[in-house]
């Protein structure tokens, strides 16, 4: 009998703490994209470089819970034209962007942005222009 109320208390004990850690971790997360004025997007933890011929994977925090909407990765062609490279919904807060780089874009430099459109097509908001590498 003094086992189980033991048992009880510490576990929920145990559950506490890692309620709080949980909430404490969640709560110091800064926001990788802020969005600064209405139908833009801005993104401040961007890498520079991308490796070639791997699945780079991108985590981008949303200031807000997104629903209904697709950010996308585009990159621009040498024609001018936006070509997307990855697009994935938000999950509501946070973004993950898996996207495997051409083995042989090595030692090549882009310019990329990212969209998010509602699900219908309709775009919601655009960022600024970002340069990239392609590291080997």
């Amino acid at each position: 009998m003094t086992y189980s109320w033991l048992r009880s208390p510490r576990t929920t004990g145990l559950a506490l703490a890692s309620t709080l850690v949980v909430l404490g971790l969640a709560a110091s997360a800064q926001a990788a994209v802020v969005f600064p004025a209405p139908g833009r997007m801005q993104f401040s933890d961007l890498p520079s470089q991308v490796p070639a011929g791997h699945t780079f994977t991108l985590r981008e925090v949303m200031p807000y819970a997104i629903f209904g909407a697709e950010v996308a990765l585009q990159r621009r062609s040498p024609t001018g034209a936006w070509q997307t490279l990855v697009a994935a919904p938000p999950r509501p807060h946070v973004v993950w962007l898996h996207w495997r780089v051409p083995a042989t874009w090595h030692g090549a430099q882009m310019t990329v942005r990212f969209v998010m459109t509602e699900r219908g097509g309709q775009m919601l908001a655009v960022s600024g222009l970002y340069a990239m590498g392609v590291s080997g």
